[in-house]
């Protein structure tokens, strides 16, 4: 993947809280990348000293507290449980310091705007780590919609299905951890159809709740003025894991896992199955064993450099966009 650079190796401190499969994705990704990781923080010493060896991170702190405190950090990356988002990433903030939080951004839209508000006030920088909209694979869809390749988008289908750990000791099914298919999957299609077509003018779902009150997969219906986009998700079965965007001159249909950096097809009006380009995803790249999930951290860093607190790729208003949507649609569960 290619040596780090001098400049890069002189750029931002990165410090991490949590120091589960997430973030050991999203460091293995972002240090290939030339991202330097100047510590981690977890509430256990020696998982957060394991995770730091792993990854020959040099300070390992064993409280949140003390990595928000290290004045070696510049950037906090939260990758922690989404019922713990706002909390860890106000305590950054209130240390000085700029903060990427893994989707989904908080529990709710309310909690965001006051993350948001704190940041303005603060100065820093703070955005959604929903790394699918950094990827090349969102970089090229959004460019063959901006050039009309497939005309006036009038749909969106997602279809996200997969099953999750639902035992009363994992965190997927825990209220207290803000488990469900909402916040886990759901995000991606309602952050797709955002990025797509806009704020949804109008919602509608169902489905299935537990007695614990955690959301296990829902159907959604976004309307718009002059398009639709149907969302499925669920957490409790496999199934299809894809995408559509459809316009009417053409369509785009990206590959299981829609979510990923993964691989689309176009087609044209002409005939629905008549395939008119076929994209993939690491041609060229040199980085095949990546997921994805630098593009994200290389985007705070080029946003930070120019000066900004947010992002123009993944504006704040996005990311409430999203949790707004998704308010409205948890509001609609019986």
């Amino acid at each position: 993947m290619g040596t780090m650079s001098a400049e890069r190796q002189a750029g931002l401190g990165w410090g991490v809280i949590g120091a589960g499969r997430i973030a050991s994705v999203f460091v293995a990704d972002a240090s290939a990348a030339g991202i330097r990781f100047a510590a981690v923080g977890a509430r256990d010493a020696g998982r957060s000293r394991a995770f730091a060896d792993r990854f020959d991170i040099a300070r390992a702190h064993g409280s949140y507290e003390a990595l928000c405190a290290d004045p070696n950090v510049d950037v906090v990356y939260i990758a922690t449980p989404q019922a713990f988002h706002a909390e860890q990433a106000l305590l950054a903030i209130a240390a000085g310091k700029h903060v990427l939080v893994e989707k989904a951004f908080t529990v709710d839209a309310a909690s965001a705007r006051r993350v948001f508000a704190a940041a303005r006030e603060a100065g820093v920088f703070v955005m959604e780590a929903l790394w699918t909209r950094f990827t090349p694979t969102m970089t090229a869809v959004r460019e063959r919609i901006a050039r009309g390749d497939i005309g006036t988008v009038r749909a969106i289908t997602t279809a996200h299905h997969q099953r999750l750990d639902l035992s009363p000791t994992g965190r997927h099914g825990d209220p207290a951890l803000a488990g469900g298919a909402l916040l886990d999957l759901g995000v991606y299609a309602f952050a797709l159809a955002v990025d797509v077509l806009g704020t949804p003018r109008s919602i509608a779902s169902t489905g299935r709740v537990d007695a614990a009150g955690v959301d296990l997969g829902l159907q959604v219906h976004l309307g718009y003025p002059d398009a639709v986009a149907t969302l499925s998700f669920s957490m409790e079965h496999p199934g299809p894991n894809d995408a559509s965007i459809m316009g009417d001159e053409g369509w785009i249909h990206l590959d299981a896992p829609y979510f990923a950096w993964t691989s689309f097809q176009r087609h044209d009006a002409s005939r629905p199955t008549r395939l008119v380009e076929s994209w993939e995803p690491y041609a060229a790249s040199g980085m095949e064993d990546s997921r994805g999930m630098q593009f994200q951290a290389l985007e705070l860093e080029r946003a930070v450099a120019a000066g900004l607190t947010e992002s123009t790729l993944m504006p704040h208003a996005h990311t409430l966009a999203v949790l707004e949507a998704m308010d409205a649609a948890r509001a609609q569960l019986d």
